[in-house]
């Protein structure tokens, strides 16, 4: 493993980042996080920035995002922006979605989708209101999941007030896709993750609250949500619920799913186990044994893709007590084993917002780190490739 570039974040950002990260078309990464700047004691700016590895250093697309201004909490000018999630169109341009705090006592949150201008240098609002999705939520660092279709269209799932909603852009408004205008109740409990299939239709793995993973597939014929897999498409083999899924499709569209096994709360236990399950068109499989991770709750846990050959690459955190270890391994056909060493443990720090790519048999790998600085400890981006 080697990494990609230097300072991925840039100068004088300190960051606060949970990366998301895509590649383009030419198999380079781009990269969204927050970070936070404090040119003075007195003033706080929270944006999203938007950065892109050039094959040789990393360059930031666009001015940062942000859709607020303040005042802020504690009387600072405060742009309070949390999670996100990107993509790239077809001609290699961006769109991000991101969530931020909407008002001066930072209670409620706000979700913002814009697509970036090559032409013009600016990122425009994807929809009225500067590109405000409906609803708000009251969670910091809500899942957030976007796709686009084959249309170039933003298809987003986000955690609100109301459920989990699902919409897709029509070229002018955000239309929910299903019921009730796309929402899918308290299925996001615990997080959720979607993939587009051929026909751009979403394929959702979701939670019940207090129960089972669940994987859901919408039916834009009958425009309903169809379970996926027998037992109303429960995950019962987890026996738990599946906490910060991620969902890829292999070719046939049939999903493969990562996540770290969850007990409901109350239960006692500390401890959580990382693994994976695929569905062959009639039942889930889960492949292999799983990875123990100890009572390690941030971020992203594991993430899931297919390599050059069709075979499942999982990266996912194990630890004990405060030991956090990033790993990555391959599916045999019976076995997880190890990718660039036997135990396929990589030499570097990470507390979560793992996310993995796959590229001409290079395997790209975007996660938040971690590393010692004078007043402790500080959060970072890094981004790794492989071989």
């Amino acid at each position: 493993w080697s990494p990609v570039g230097a300072s991925v974040e840039g100068a004088q950002k300190i960051s606060i980042p949970a990366p998301s990260m895509t590649l383009g078309a030419d198999g380079q990464p781009f990269v969204a996080f927050a970070a936070e700047s404090k040119p003075t004691n007195t003033l706080s700016l929270t944006d999203i920035y938007v950065r892109r590895f050039d094959g040789s250093s990393w360059k930031d697309v666009g001015a940062s995002l942000s859709a607020v201004t303040g005042p802020g909490i504690f009387g600072y000018d405060q742009s309070g922006v949390a999670c996100s999630a990107i993509a790239i169109d077809a001609a290699n341009n961006p769109v991000v979605v991101w969530q931020e705090l909407t008002e001066a006592q930072q209670t409620t949150y706000a979700y913002y989708v814009r697509r970036y201008n090559p032409s013009t240098a600016l990122w425009e609002a994807i929809g009225a209101n500067g590109g405000k999705l409906p609803d708000t939520a009251y969670n910091a660092c809500s899942v957030l999941s976007l796709k686009l279709d084959s249309l170039g269209r933003p298809v987003v799932a986000y955690s609100a007030f109301s459920g989990l909603l699902v919409k897709r852009f029509d070229g002018t408004n955000w239309v929910g896709l299903g019921p009730d205008d796309g929402n899918l109740g308290r299925l996001d409990f615990q997080g959720f993750n979607f993939a587009l299939n051929a026909a751009d239709n979403p394929v959702l793995i979701g939670n019940e609250q207090n129960g089972f993973a669940v994987v859901k597939r919408f039916n834009s014929v009958s425009s309903l949500w169809e379970n996926v897999g027998p037992d109303a498409g429960k995950l019962r083999a987890a026996g738990l619920m599946l906490a910060t899924p991620k969902l890829v499709l292999d070719a046939a569209g049939n999903p493969l799913v990562a996540g770290t096994v969850r007990v409901p709360y109350g239960s006692g236990v500390t401890s959580s186990d990382i693994t994976a399950f695929r569905f062959n068109g009639t039942d889930w499989q889960e492949l292999g044994a799983r990875a123990l991770n100890y009572g390690v709750d941030v971020g992203q846990l594991a993430t899931v893709a297919f390599d050059q050959d069709a075979n499942p690459v999982m990266a996912y955190i194990g630890s004990t007590g405060d030991n956090y270890g990033l790993y990555v391994k391959r599916f045999n056909g019976s076995s997880w084993l190890g990718v660039a060493t036997s135990a396929g443990k990589v030499g570097v720090s990470a507390i979560g917002s793992l996310t993995l790519g796959v590229n001409a048999g290079k395997l790209v790998l975007a996660f938040q780190g971690i590393y010692a600085n004078a007043s402790g400890f500080s959060a970072s981006v890094s981004v790794i490739r492989y071989p």
